[in-house]
């Protein structure tokens, strides 16, 4: 993983799945970083430009989740109009 993004890690351990995510040297502008999992999209903060989190889910042995960071205004990091998909 290379610095200023944040990666994820996913495992099954007997019908439990982890997902861990983590980065370092995160821009200053990223405030929130999100991922869905199944019809689920969680919301978590970043403080001091860094993250490590782990989520633990009993009774599912896979889960799903890819990380989207946002600035403040819940947009995403580095994303204005212009460059938004058409």
């Amino acid at each position: 993983m290379k610095p200023g993004t944040i990666g994820s890690w996913q495992l099954g351990v007997e019908g439990t799945a982890v997902l861990v995510f983590g980065g370092t040297q995160l821009p200053d502008n990223l405030r929130k970083y999100t991922f869905t999992n199944g019809k689920i999209t969680y919301a978590c903060p970043v403080e001091e430009h860094t993250v490590l989190d782990i989520f633990v889910i009993p009774d599912e042995p896979h889960i799903e989740g890819m990380p989207q960071m946002l600035e403040g205004n819940r947009q995403l990091l580095g994303r204005n109009a212009a460059d938004a998909p058409q």
